[in-house]
Protein backbone atom coordinates (compact mmCIF):
# COMPACT_ATOMS: atom_id res chain seq x y z
CA UNK A 1 0.00 0.00 0.00
CA UNK A 2 2.88 2.48 1.20
CA UNK A 3 4.81 1.74 -1.46
CA UNK A 4 1.90 1.95 -4.10
CA UNK A 5 1.38 5.56 -3.03
CA UNK A 6 5.58 6.46 -2.63
CA UNK A 7 5.51 5.69 -6.44
CA UNK A 8 2.46 8.11 -7.48
CA UNK A 9 4.53 10.98 -5.14
CA UNK A 10 0.92 10.52 -2.67
CA UNK A 11 3.82 11.22 0.18
CA UNK A 12 1.46 12.18 2.62
CA UNK A 13 -0.86 9.33 2.17
CA UNK A 14 2.17 6.87 2.32
CA UNK A 15 3.35 8.08 5.33
CA UNK A 16 -0.25 7.33 6.73
CA UNK A 17 0.44 4.03 6.05
CA UNK A 18 3.75 3.68 6.83
CA UNK A 19 2.73 4.86 10.76
CA UNK A 20 -0.50 3.04 11.18
CA UNK A 21 2.45 -0.24 10.19
CA UNK A 22 4.68 0.38 12.59
CA UNK A 23 1.96 0.90 15.55
CA UNK A 24 0.71 -2.38 14.55
CA UNK A 25 3.77 -4.20 14.56
CA UNK A 26 4.66 -2.07 17.77
CA UNK A 27 1.29 -3.36 19.49
CA UNK A 28 1.30 -7.28 18.76
CA UNK A 29 5.26 -6.70 20.19
CA UNK A 30 6.92 -7.99 16.90
CA UNK A 31 10.75 -9.52 17.38
CA UNK A 32 12.60 -6.35 15.28
CA UNK A 33 13.47 -8.18 11.94
CA UNK A 34 9.68 -8.13 11.47
CA UNK A 35 9.90 -4.57 11.16
CA UNK A 36 12.74 -4.86 8.14
CA UNK A 37 10.52 -3.85 5.25
CA UNK A 38 8.68 -1.06 7.33
CA UNK A 39 12.20 0.20 7.61
CA UNK A 40 13.24 0.56 4.39
CA UNK A 41 10.00 1.82 3.14
CA UNK A 42 10.02 4.58 5.66
CA UNK A 43 13.89 5.13 4.23
CA UNK A 44 12.20 4.92 1.00
CA UNK A 45 9.84 8.08 1.92
CA UNK A 46 12.14 9.89 3.51
CA UNK A 47 14.66 9.71 0.53
CA UNK A 48 11.82 11.18 -1.36
CA UNK A 49 10.92 13.70 0.31
CA UNK A 50 14.20 14.99 1.11
CA UNK A 51 14.48 14.17 5.14
CA UNK A 52 18.19 12.59 4.28
CA UNK A 53 19.11 12.17 7.74
CA UNK A 54 15.91 10.53 8.82
CA UNK A 55 16.16 7.88 5.41
CA UNK A 56 19.77 7.16 6.41
CA UNK A 57 18.61 6.11 10.21
CA UNK A 58 15.65 4.15 8.37
CA UNK A 59 17.92 1.81 5.81
CA UNK A 60 20.64 1.80 8.48
CA UNK A 61 18.31 0.06 11.27
CA UNK A 62 17.06 -2.34 7.92
CA UNK A 63 20.55 -3.00 7.37
CA UNK A 64 20.98 -4.46 10.92
CA UNK A 65 18.87 -6.79 10.56
CA UNK A 66 20.52 -8.47 7.51
CA UNK A 67 22.08 -10.63 9.71
CA UNK A 68 19.19 -12.09 11.31
CA UNK A 69 17.23 -12.57 8.28
CA UNK A 70 19.70 -13.09 5.03
CA UNK A 71 17.92 -11.34 2.33
CA UNK A 72 20.25 -10.13 -0.29
CA UNK A 73 18.23 -8.29 -2.84
CA UNK A 74 16.68 -6.45 -0.40
CA UNK A 75 20.32 -6.22 1.62
CA UNK A 76 21.42 -4.81 -2.29
CA UNK A 77 18.82 -2.22 -2.44
CA UNK A 78 19.19 -0.59 0.70
CA UNK A 79 23.06 -0.21 0.01
CA UNK A 80 22.57 1.22 -2.93
CA UNK A 81 19.43 3.93 -1.45
CA UNK A 82 22.10 4.49 1.59
CA UNK A 83 24.83 5.29 -1.27
CA UNK A 84 21.99 8.24 -2.99
CA UNK A 85 20.81 9.34 0.81
CA UNK A 86 25.15 9.81 1.92
CA UNK A 87 25.12 12.11 -1.66
CA UNK A 88 22.17 14.46 -1.07
CA UNK A 89 24.15 14.46 2.39
CA UNK A 90 27.45 16.03 0.71
CA UNK A 91 29.48 12.65 1.75
CA UNK A 92 30.36 11.07 -1.18
CA UNK A 93 33.19 9.06 0.10
CA UNK A 94 30.10 7.20 1.93
CA UNK A 95 28.18 7.13 -0.71
CA UNK A 96 30.93 5.44 -2.71
CA UNK A 97 31.61 3.00 -0.60
CA UNK A 98 27.93 2.03 -0.16
CA UNK A 99 27.97 1.12 -3.43
CA UNK A 100 30.92 -0.98 -3.87
CA UNK A 101 29.52 -2.69 -0.77
CA UNK A 102 26.71 -3.06 -3.42
CA UNK A 103 28.25 -4.67 -6.33
CA UNK A 104 29.31 -7.72 -5.59
CA UNK A 105 26.19 -8.40 -3.98
CA UNK A 106 24.11 -7.80 -7.06
CA UNK A 107 26.41 -9.49 -9.34
CA UNK A 108 25.83 -12.96 -7.11
CA UNK A 109 22.10 -12.09 -7.07
CA UNK A 110 19.90 -15.46 -8.71
CA UNK A 111 18.36 -13.92 -11.96
CA UNK A 112 14.82 -12.11 -11.60
CA UNK A 113 13.20 -8.80 -11.20
CA UNK A 114 15.17 -8.12 -8.38
CA UNK A 115 18.26 -8.35 -9.68
CA UNK A 116 17.45 -6.21 -12.90
CA UNK A 117 16.32 -3.60 -10.23
CA UNK A 118 19.10 -3.87 -8.34
CA UNK A 119 21.54 -3.78 -11.42
CA UNK A 120 19.79 -0.41 -12.94
CA UNK A 121 20.21 0.54 -9.21
CA UNK A 122 24.09 0.45 -9.23
CA UNK A 123 24.15 1.82 -12.84
CA UNK A 124 22.15 4.69 -11.95
CA UNK A 125 24.54 5.32 -9.14
CA UNK A 126 27.94 4.87 -10.83
CA UNK A 127 26.22 7.26 -13.44
CA UNK A 128 26.44 9.56 -10.54
CA UNK A 129 29.35 9.34 -9.25
CA UNK A 130 30.69 9.89 -12.72
CA UNK A 131 29.35 12.78 -13.13
CA UNK A 132 30.90 14.26 -9.63
CA UNK A 133 34.32 12.77 -10.26
CA UNK A 134 34.69 12.60 -14.37
CA UNK A 135 35.99 9.48 -13.88
CA UNK A 136 35.67 7.64 -17.14
CA UNK A 137 36.01 4.01 -15.04
CA UNK A 138 32.37 5.15 -13.50
CA UNK A 139 30.93 5.79 -16.71
CA UNK A 140 31.90 2.33 -17.80
CA UNK A 141 30.70 0.50 -14.75
CA UNK A 142 27.19 2.19 -15.12
CA UNK A 143 26.94 1.20 -18.91
CA UNK A 144 27.82 -2.45 -18.24
CA UNK A 145 25.41 -2.37 -14.80
CA UNK A 146 22.61 -0.93 -17.25
CA UNK A 147 23.53 -3.30 -20.42
CA UNK A 148 23.57 -6.63 -18.15
CA UNK A 149 20.26 -5.12 -16.77
CA UNK A 150 18.18 -4.45 -19.67
CA UNK A 151 19.67 -8.08 -21.28
CA UNK A 152 18.44 -9.79 -18.57
CA UNK A 153 15.23 -7.82 -18.29
CA UNK A 154 14.32 -8.82 -22.10
CA UNK A 155 15.83 -12.43 -21.37
CA UNK A 156 12.79 -12.98 -18.41
CA UNK A 157 10.36 -10.50 -20.22
CA UNK A 158 10.35 -7.90 -17.16
CA UNK A 159 9.36 -4.87 -19.20
CA UNK A 160 8.47 -3.02 -16.56
CA UNK A 161 12.26 -2.29 -16.21
CA UNK A 162 12.79 -1.86 -20.01
CA UNK A 163 12.32 2.52 -20.37
CA UNK A 164 14.90 2.67 -17.35
CA UNK A 165 17.33 0.75 -18.74
CA UNK A 166 16.76 2.04 -22.21
CA UNK A 167 17.70 5.38 -20.26
CA UNK A 168 20.28 4.36 -18.56
CA UNK A 169 21.93 3.15 -22.01
CA UNK A 170 20.71 7.05 -23.12
CA UNK A 171 23.01 8.58 -21.17
CA UNK A 172 26.45 7.15 -21.77
CA UNK A 173 25.49 7.60 -26.05
CA UNK A 174 24.70 11.00 -25.10
CA UNK A 175 27.59 11.52 -23.11
CA UNK A 176 29.65 10.18 -26.63
CA UNK A 177 27.90 12.69 -28.54
CA UNK A 178 26.81 9.24 -30.61
CA UNK A 179 22.98 11.52 -30.79
CA UNK A 180 21.89 8.66 -33.11
CA UNK A 181 21.68 6.21 -30.72
CA UNK A 182 20.84 7.78 -28.08
CA UNK A 183 17.35 9.30 -29.77
CA UNK A 184 17.15 4.91 -30.52
CA UNK A 185 17.00 4.02 -27.07
CA UNK A 186 14.80 7.07 -26.45
CA UNK A 187 12.58 5.81 -28.76
CA UNK A 188 12.83 2.27 -27.33
CA UNK A 189 12.00 3.56 -23.93
CA UNK A 190 8.53 5.43 -25.19
CA UNK A 191 7.71 2.56 -27.31
CA UNK A 192 7.04 0.87 -23.56
CA UNK A 193 5.27 3.16 -21.82
CA UNK A 194 1.94 4.13 -21.95
CA UNK A 195 0.43 7.46 -22.97
CA UNK A 196 -2.16 8.00 -20.04
CA UNK A 197 -0.18 6.70 -17.38
CA UNK A 198 3.48 7.05 -17.66
CA UNK A 199 3.12 11.21 -17.49
CA UNK A 200 6.50 11.12 -15.50
CA UNK A 201 8.69 9.35 -18.17
CA UNK A 202 7.30 10.44 -21.16
CA UNK A 203 7.89 14.41 -19.71
CA UNK A 204 11.54 13.30 -19.21
CA UNK A 205 12.14 10.94 -22.15
CA UNK A 206 10.31 13.93 -24.58
CA UNK A 207 12.81 16.77 -22.51
CA UNK A 208 16.01 14.14 -23.53
CA UNK A 209 15.05 14.51 -27.25
CA UNK A 210 14.60 18.52 -26.96
CA UNK A 211 17.78 18.33 -25.92
CA UNK A 212 19.07 16.33 -28.34
CA UNK A 213 17.71 18.31 -30.77
CA UNK A 214 19.43 21.35 -29.63
CA UNK A 215 22.80 19.80 -30.04
CA UNK A 216 22.03 19.13 -33.50
CA UNK A 217 20.44 22.84 -34.19
CA UNK A 218 17.13 21.13 -35.53
CA UNK A 219 15.21 23.48 -33.79
CA UNK A 220 11.62 23.02 -34.83
CA UNK A 221 12.24 19.06 -33.99
CA UNK A 222 13.72 20.31 -30.33
CA UNK A 223 10.91 22.90 -30.14
CA UNK A 224 8.12 19.67 -30.71
CA UNK A 225 9.79 17.95 -28.42
CA UNK A 226 10.17 20.47 -25.63
CA UNK A 227 6.26 21.62 -26.03
CA UNK A 228 5.52 17.54 -25.68
CA UNK A 229 7.78 17.76 -22.78
CA UNK A 230 5.25 20.75 -21.44
CA UNK A 231 2.14 19.22 -21.82
CA UNK A 232 3.39 16.08 -19.69
CA UNK A 233 4.24 18.37 -16.63
CA UNK A 234 0.86 20.29 -16.49
CA UNK A 235 -0.05 17.07 -16.34
CA UNK A 236 1.66 16.11 -13.57
CA UNK A 237 0.17 19.37 -12.55
CA UNK A 238 3.89 19.67 -10.79
CA UNK A 239 5.36 23.34 -10.57
CA UNK A 240 9.19 22.39 -10.99
CA UNK A 241 8.44 19.82 -14.16
CA UNK A 242 6.32 22.96 -15.22
CA UNK A 243 9.09 25.51 -15.11
CA UNK A 244 11.37 23.54 -16.45
CA UNK A 245 9.52 22.64 -19.72
CA UNK A 246 8.81 26.14 -20.16
CA UNK A 247 12.76 26.91 -19.81
CA UNK A 248 13.27 24.52 -22.39
CA UNK A 249 10.58 25.76 -23.99
CA UNK A 250 11.57 28.97 -24.12
CA UNK A 251 15.35 28.09 -25.21
CA UNK A 252 14.25 26.02 -27.99
CA UNK A 253 12.27 29.61 -29.45
CA UNK A 254 14.67 32.10 -28.96
CA UNK A 255 17.73 29.83 -30.56
CA UNK A 256 15.23 29.20 -33.59
CA UNK A 257 14.77 33.04 -33.60
CA UNK A 258 11.26 32.86 -32.96
CA UNK A 259 11.37 35.81 -30.59
CA UNK A 260 8.08 36.81 -30.34
CA UNK A 261 6.97 33.14 -29.17
CA UNK A 262 9.91 33.31 -27.03
CA UNK A 263 8.82 36.23 -25.08
CA UNK A 264 5.16 34.82 -24.53
CA UNK A 265 7.00 31.93 -23.43
CA UNK A 266 8.79 34.11 -20.84
CA UNK A 267 6.07 35.68 -19.61
CA UNK A 268 4.44 32.12 -18.03
CA UNK A 269 7.81 31.00 -17.17
CA UNK A 270 8.48 33.89 -15.13
CA UNK A 271 4.97 33.73 -13.81
CA UNK A 272 5.85 30.03 -13.05
CA UNK A 273 9.49 31.18 -11.50
CA UNK A 274 7.67 33.28 -8.86
CA UNK A 275 5.75 30.23 -7.90
CA UNK A 276 8.10 28.27 -7.20
CA UNK A 277 9.93 30.27 -5.07
CA UNK A 278 7.15 31.05 -2.60
CA UNK A 279 6.42 27.28 -2.86
CA UNK A 280 10.01 26.68 -1.60
CA UNK A 281 9.51 29.05 0.93
CA UNK A 282 6.83 27.48 1.95
CA UNK A 283 7.53 23.72 1.89
CA UNK A 284 10.77 24.61 3.99
CA UNK A 285 8.60 25.98 6.61
CA UNK A 286 5.96 22.79 6.16
CA UNK A 287 9.15 20.81 6.30
CA UNK A 288 10.63 22.37 9.54
CA UNK A 289 7.29 22.52 11.49
CA UNK A 290 6.34 18.67 10.10
CA UNK A 291 10.29 17.95 11.62
CA UNK A 292 9.74 19.45 14.54
CA UNK A 293 6.06 17.38 15.82
CA UNK A 294 7.69 14.07 14.36
CA UNK A 295 10.94 14.88 16.85
CA UNK A 296 8.80 15.38 19.49
CA UNK A 297 6.53 12.42 19.16
CA UNK A 298 9.45 10.14 18.35
CA UNK A 299 10.78 11.34 21.94
CA UNK A 300 7.55 11.59 24.00
CA UNK A 301 6.87 7.39 22.54
CA UNK A 302 10.56 6.68 23.71
CA UNK A 303 10.12 8.26 27.38
CA UNK A 304 6.80 6.71 27.50
CA UNK A 305 8.34 2.68 26.40
CA UNK A 306 11.04 3.69 29.16
CA UNK A 307 8.59 4.71 31.62
CA UNK A 308 7.37 0.94 30.71
CA UNK A 309 10.23 -0.73 32.08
Amino acid sequence: RAEYHLSKAQFETARKYLEKEKFILDSINCKRSSYLENNIAFGDYYLRVGEFKFAVDAYTKALSLFKKQANPNLQAKVLLALSAAQSKLGDEEKSRNYLFQAHPLVMHLPDGPGKVDNLLNLSTRYYYHFQVSSNSALLDSSYHAADFGLHLAKRIDYQAAFVKGYNLMEDKAYHDRNFRVALQYLDSALFYTQVNEAYFEREGIFADMSDIYLELKQYDKAYQFADSSLTYAMKMENPYKVKNALELVYNCAKLSGEYERALLVYEDLAIMRDSVKQLQSQKAYNDLEEKFHRVHKEKQEFEYKQDQK
